[in-house]
This record gives C-alpha cells, sequence and structure tokens, in this order.
C-alpha cells in the first residue's frame, strides 16, 4: 500500500520475500528507492502515471528484474483509495502473478 506520494506504508510478506526486502526498510521509503532501487523500471513509472489518471488499473505488465529468478513479468493491478480529504488517497497494489520473461 502506498500514500499519494508514493512512499509505501504497508508492505506484506509476499512482497518482502519477493523483492528481497525487509519491512523496516521499506516503510515510508518512496517505491522506486525500495530494494536497491529494483523497482525503479520505466514499466512501473508507467503504470503509476497511468493510476493517476485514471484511479485504477489491471493486469499491467512489468519486466523487471528480481533478486533470486532473475527477470520477471509481473501483471500489477493497483487502486486509488480516497482518503479524508479531496487531495489524500492511499494506493493498494497487487502483483497478479509473476512469470519468467518469455524469450
Amino acid at each position: 500500500m502506498l500514500d499519494q506520494q508514493l512512499r509505501a506504508i504497508f508492505v506484506n510478506r509476499a512482497f518482502d520475500r519477493a523483492f528481497n526486502v525487509i519491512p523496516e526498510q521499506t516503510i515510508g521509503q518512496h517505491l522506486a528507492d525500495v530494494g536497491d532501487h529494483r523497482l525503479d523500471v520505466p514499466a512501473l513509472r508507467d503504470s503509476l502515471d497511468l493510476l493517476q489518471a485514471e484511479d485504477a488499473i489491471e493486469d499491467y505488465e512489468i519486466e523487471i528484474e528480481l533478486p533470486a529468478p532473475g527477470k520477471r513479468m509481473l501483471l500489477l493491478s493497483a487502486e486509488k483509495i480516497p482518503g479524508e480529504s479531496e487531495d489524500a488517497c492511499e494506493i493498494v497494489m497487487a502483483p497478479s502473478a509473476s512469470v519468467p520473461r518469455r524469450r
């Protein structure tokens, strides 16, 4: 889960394992900075830009280099959850699948 500035406010164990991070080093960090910048990839930035415009995305393909399995394709879904003020929101992101990169 991200805040409106794309900082991690909650991560689950699956996220921790997938990106080889620990919550204490993730919470409060901008998504692009998590895990030695593993998530700072153009496709993820594009998906977040799209999310800003549309409030939700579903099964957006992202190619990413993960620590142990190597290059993977993630299908990402995300949705904005309105906050108390009009300007505030939280973003819930969930990988739908992670498969080896096709050659």
